[in-house]
Formats: structure tokens, sequence, C-alpha cells
């Protein structure tokens, strides 16, 4: 039975919604047993945002963490290709604004406005998730925010962390939190499990889906009935959270 989580975090950031999806999981997670993250390298804009909510977060004194802000880009490109290309891209729509983010071209003011309010509406999200993590202010929170990139022991003097230590005393702390009665005797399990070589042959790209790979195809030719068998409970059942870095 797992009696606590240890979060390892080492994410400089990504996308919004792929990251507030891990944030929510990290939250239910928390309703059975305590969670304790766990900071590397980094933890910093979408890597704070999916552990700001964990039970205790400990870092090293060199991690990278904080950088509690948002931006976007929205690529204008037509210009280019009209003076390299020679080609005059035409744009038809429902309305003026159906082609704002086709990058053919640049933003209006009420568009560029349109994109800016988003951003601060996402920033106050972040800055709201972080402040009832850790039990702070939106006020005290926006003041140390705004992009900032904190260390490790910086982090810990403005609120951010709640102690300086390595993955081991992660660990400690997770099983101090799981129960007294735990002591010292428990396991530890790595998640996700190290794969073997064969593994790896079948799924060079991590996505999980092998029915396409090569070496699976030659084992479906030698062992057609076991490989079938052996996929079908796990058939069309698969999620996966991409593109985090």
């Amino acid at each position: 039975t797992v009696k606590a989580v240890v979060f390892r975090v080492n994410s400089p950031g990504g996308e919004v919604v792929a990251a507030d999806k891990i944030r929510r999981e990290i939250e239910l997670l928390r309703k059975d047993k305590p969670v304790v993250a766990s900071y590397g390298s980094y933890a910093a804009s979408g890597g704070y945002l999916i552990s700001a909510g964990c039970d205790r977060i400990i870092a090293d004194n060199t991690t990278l963490t904080g950088s509690i802000g948002v931006f976007g880009m929205i690529p204008s490109f037509g210009k280019a290709i009209r003076k390299n290309l020679h080609v005059n891209p035409v744009q038809v729509g429902t309305g003026p604004h159906s082609g704002m983010s086709s990058g053919m071209t640049p933003l209006s003011a009420e568009e560029e406005a349109w994109y800016q309010e988003q951003i601060e509406g996402i920033y106050d999200d972040f800055v709201g998730v972080v402040a009832e993590g850790r039990s702070m202010t939106t006020e005290a929170v926006d003041s140390i925010a705004q992009g900032r990139v904190w260390s490790g022991k910086d982090a810990l003097e403005i609120g951010l962390t709640d102690e300086r230590g390595t993955l081991l005393d992660a660990i400690d702390c997770a099983a101090k939190l799981a129960g007294k009665e735990l002591g010292k005797n428990y396991r530890i399990a790595v998640y996700p499990e190290k794969k073997s070589f064969k593994d790896k042959l079948k799924d060079p790209t991590g996505k999980g889906d092998d029915k396409d790979k090569p070496l699976v195809r030659v084992e479906d030719l030698l062992h057609p009935g076991l490989n079938i068998l052996a996929r079908m409970p796990y058939a069309g059942i698969e999620y996966q959270i991409k593109n985090i870095r």
C-alpha cells in the first residue's frame, strides 16, 4: 500500500493547460495521502505551479524556482512571406477577428488587448493557486512573482519552499508524514519503472502506442496470438500529458 508520495520536479515550465492538469492530479492525490515535492535543478513557472499545493516542498540551495508568471507568443510572418517568397496570402473569415491567430496579419489594438486580458487572467489564477498552496495572501505572492526567478536558498526565505534538502531528505519527510508507526520500515517504488532494452526498442519515442513499431510487427508475425492477447486489456486505454518541459 502506498502511504506517501515524493513528487520529483525538474522542470523550467511549459504549457499552462498541461501544467494545470498535473496540478489537479496532485490535488486529488493529496486527499488520500501526503505528497512531498522534491526539486531538482529547476522547478520554475509551470514546474512550480504543479507542486505549489504539496504538503511540503524541499529544494536544494542551487535550485532555480519561482518564475511565477505567464507569457504568450503570436507569430506574425505574413510580411516576411510577402517580402521573401513574393506570395500574397488572402484571408477569408466570418468576422474581423477570425484570422487573428493565423500569423498572416499583425494583431490589431483590440486583438492585442484581448490577448493581454487572457494572459493577465491566467496570471491571476497562477497567483491564486500559489497563495492557497503556500497559505499566503495574493498580494504577498504577487510581490515575489511577476516572473522573478529565485534560488532555493532565497525561495525558503520568502516562503516558496519549506526546507532545504535533497531527494533523500524528501523521502524521509514523506515517511514521517505517513505516520509514526511507519518508522524506517518502508520500501521505495520509483515510477515510471525503468524500461528494458527490448521495451525501449518497442517504444523509442516513449509515446506508448506500439502497434506500428517495427519490433512489435516482427513479434506479431512470429507470435500473433500471444501479442494480440497481451495488448487487448490496454487497447484504447492511454493517458498522457505531453510537452511538459
